[in-house]
């Protein structure tokens, strides 16, 4: 068993998109936090639509930390290799949207080839193996009567998605 779970959560462009919002929530073993980081950058180009609508209004609790895509790819990738070890990732869907992130990081020269977390933890299977619906924390938490820190934003701010993550793994988990 790990000693720390880091839950991490990225908001992109779209599906596909470059990564603009990343938070981590960095947790014990037995779910007390220890840490958390946020990090924003101005989205580049076209704003998706999706984004727009769905994303954006979400976020307005998270201000400006970074001026560029690659100042904050660098911060984030510098959290990242200050806390990885002996922790494991958890992510929910991660497979397009955080996995992208630490490609990113990689391309960039943030990580080398062996500092991506590996063997992620994803939640969406956890849920499923569990009899829940794979795409919804929101559900869960509702369900299961759980409680998140009070957060200004909520499903697609990346700060409330790694929270709401870690409650569901941490209540499953206890099972």
């Amino acid at each position: 068993m790990s000693e720390k779970i880091i839950s991490v959560d990225a908001e992109t462009n779209g599906l596909w998109g470059q990564p603009f919002a990343v938070a981590f929530i960095m947790y014990d073993a037995f779910g007390v936090e220890l840490d958390r980081a946020t990090f924003r950058c101005p989205i580049e180009g076209n704003v998706n639509q999706w984004v727009k609508e769905h994303v954006l209004p979400e976020m307005g609790a998270i201000p400006l930390t970074h001026s560029s895509y690659e100042d904050m790819l660098e911060s984030v990738g510098q959290w990242w290799l200050a806390n990885k070890e002996g922790a494991s990732v958890l992510w929910h869907m991660g497979h397009v949207v955080e996995a992208h992130l630490y490609r990113e990081l990689h391309r960039i020269g943030c990580i080398g080839d062996w500092d991506a977390p590996y063997v992620p933890i994803e939640l969406s299977c956890l849920l499923e193996s569990a009899g829940y619906p794979a795409d919804s924390v929101d559900n869960y938490i509702s369900e299961k009567g759980l409680s998140l820190p009070d957060f200004k934003g909520g499903t697609h701010n990346p700060l409330y998605d790694a929270a709401a993550a870690a409650s569901v793994y941490f209540d499953l988990k206890s099972k």
